[in-house]
């Protein structure tokens, strides 16, 4: 199970001890208001306050998230197999208006978003380039 709120943090909490007591702390998590990686802190850029989220199948991750910011940002995050962090800014959209979802396909490279402009947008992941906008 995913979770996100205004303080920017994102934590992955494992099903299997959720609700028994057990889940007292999260199997993963990222700051985006403290964490940086490769010497970027995403909290001086944007507003860390968590929209959406949703997971990413990814060849070489043992997890990949993408997470939606009120600020409109759409970032991927990674853990590796090894145990790494990676972030990587993936688009900005909707032109000043609130994101309000985001959806990633399952198979393909692609996202959608919809925001307060009551658009949405399917975007590529390898171009970063919005495909369709409806």
């Amino acid at each position: 199970m995913l979770s996100g709120g205004h303080d920017g943090l994102v934590k992955m909490w494992e099903l299997a001890t959720f609700g028994q007591g057990g889940a007292t702390g999260s199997y993963k998590h990222f700051d985006m208001a403290v964490d940086c990686v490769d010497g970027t802190c995403i909290s001086q850029a944007v507003t860390p306050s968590i929209r959406s989220l949703c997971a990413r199948v990814a060849e070489d991750s043992a997890l990949a998230l993408l997470v939606a910011t009120v600020s409109n940002e759409v970032y991927e995050l990674e853990w590796t197999k090894a145990g790494e962090k990676r972030v990587r800014a993936v688009v900005q959209g909707h032109g000043g208006y609130d994101l309000q979802g985001l959806a990633m396909h399952p198979i393909k490279d692609w996202f959608a978003t919809v925001g307060g402009d009551c658009v949405v947008r399917i975007w590529d992941m390898t171009t970063r380039a919005c495909t369709h906008a409806m």
